[in-house]
């Protein structure tokens, strides 16, 4: 009997995420840095402007856009092409692509032998886990790389090597953080496909899915690798590991978990445990492609990649796939209460943080309504003269479709606008600034439940004018200068 309850309540919570997500995608966030600069490039191309993007810092990306591996960017253009230009159809399909992962995953996990209320188990802790979650409403590409992770594992499982290889080359496009899991991934399915086709048809092309991959990525940036690798590298170097190896050592197992040891402190736990089994089977000879990808997964971001959170889920996703074996083995061999109470109880404490944004988005629905402020906005911007706007990421949702105007992040220069061209020079800010004429006010009636989650919100936006490009430069300095003191502080 508890079992079955526990079964049916793992169930019905996956159902409940899933609804959840859809209802509030709009909501949670509010429209941020991450989300338009990823989409900016792919969004302009769909619009007749060109892959390229005034956004992104690199020097060359207002001409090409290439301080970014494709993928993203390329699949926000084909979203474009279909659904409407609104945040929550931008946000849509990558919800799309976690729930599309988490079938895979929950499939890789039958495929495995392991039990229904086991696979569920696992599954709620993937989709619960903090960095994921938080990408897939954020509209970066984890929900993507998830997607293809498990596209993989499952074709492995079902042995075929050459999806395998596609989906490894795919990755490669992705992000640099796969590239270790990509690379053995790829070789895995070489050996696989060596070992039961020799040198087959499958084999060949196997070998030379990621020619083919290079080749088009090659022809798709009309062979510049020149500009490719220098803006690549500039975008690369801030998001890169630095110090001696004791810094990065530090960096990479203690700083990359904060704050999950608060929050959900079995992540850290998991991982850890994932990377000492890992080494244990290489050295004993009973290293997989999972061994294999965790270990080299956890050298290459020690030394390279800095402890960016919103990697984590990788790392994560990659450490309970190879651990889920010998976790089904010790659970089942627990007393049957105790084990399905110890499954329940840990799946309610994941869920804290989903359940804690969900509320957050219901409670301030209100002032977290991007619709009103883009129609104010679409409103009091300029109809006639040309302008530029920088500030709250939702200026970009009111203006963007309007190739006249310019929207811009203050705190990323160099800035790539020249500013003496356009008539107007705008700010949306979340404060009134004395340099600044103010124009419109946007208020919303924050409740008493609200204040308590004290978030981000549109609840009080004011659109500004500065009357001279001087006057512009020197208070976007200024404005970049406040925000680097705050990330600094926290």
């Amino acid at each position: 009997m508890l079992k079955k309850a526990v079964l049916l309540g793992l169930v019905a919570y996956v159902v409940l995420y899933f609804l959840f997500l859809f209802f509030n995608l709009h909501l949670i966030p509010i429209a941020w840095l991450d989300e338009v600069m990823g989409l900016d490039p792919g969004f302009r191309l769909a619009n007749g402007q060109g892959y390229t993007s005034y956004f992104w810092p690199q020097k060359g990306t207002e001409d090409f856009f290439l301080a970014y591996l494709p993928i993203q960017p390329l699949m926000h253009y084909l979203h474009q092409l279909v659904l409407p230009f609104d945040i929550y159809w931008v946000r849509f399909p990558w919800a799309i692509y976690l729930l599309l992962g988490s079938i895979l995953f929950y499939a890789s996990m039958r495929k495995l032998g392991l039990s229904t209320l086991f696979s569920m188990g696992m599954l709620l802790l993937i989709i619960n886990e903090k960095s994921l979650f938080e990408t897939t409403r954020g509209v970066r590409v984890e929900p993507l790389i998830f997607l293809a992770i498990c596209s993989a594992i499952y074709a492995r499982i079902k042995n075929w090597p050459v999806l395998q290889s596609v989906v490894s080359t795919t990755l490669v496009f992705m992000h640099p953080d796969v590239w270790p899991i990509a690379l053995v991934l790829y070789l895995d399915a070489i050996g696989s496909s060596y070992k039961a086709y020799k040198r087959s048809g499958k084999t060949i092309a196997i070998v030379l899915t990621p020619l083919t991959g290079t080749l088009l990525f090659l022809l798709f940036i009309d062979f510049d690798v020149v500009s490719f690798v220098g803006q690549f590298l500039h975008q690369g170097n801030d998001h890169s590991a630095s110090g001696n190896l004791f810094h990065r050592l530090h960096a990479h197992f203690i700083d990359r978990f904060w704050p999950y040891y608060i929050s959900q402190p079995w992540i850290p736990t998991l991982v850890y445990a994932a990377f000492v089994y890992a080494i244990y089977n290489i050295v004993h000879k009973q290293g997989n492609y999972l061994s294999y990808g965790v270990l080299v997964t956890h050298l290459v971001w020690c030394i390279i990649l800095g402890p960016f959170p919103r990697y984590n889920s990788i790392l994560i996703v990659l450490s309970l796939l190879l651990l889920a074996k010998p976790l089904y083995l010790m659970w089942k061999n627990l007393n049957p209460n105790i084990a399905h109470t110890a499954l329940i109880g840990l799946c309610i404490l994941s869920s804290a943080d989903v359940v804690i944004r969900h509320t957050m988005a219901i409670v301030q629905r209100e002032e977290r309504n991007p619709y009103a402020v883009i129609h104010w906005l679409q409103e009091e911007l300029p109809k006639e003269d040309t302008y530029l706007i920088t500030g709250s990421d939702i200026a970009y949702y009111a203006m963007a479709e309007d190739t006249t105007a310019g929207y811009f992040l203050y705190n990323i220069p160099p800035y790539k606008y020249d500013f003496n061209k356009y008539a107007r020079l705008l700010l949306l800010l979340d404060n009134k600034d004395s340099a600044c004429t103010q124009l419109a006010e946007y208020h919303t009636t924050q409740g008493k439940w609200s204040k308590k989650f004290g978030k981000k919100t549109y609840k009080n936006l004011y659109l500004q004018e500065v009357k001279s490009p001087l006057a512009y430069a020197e208070l976007l300095q200024r404005l970049d200068y406040k925000n680097r003191a705050e990330v600094e502080s926290r």
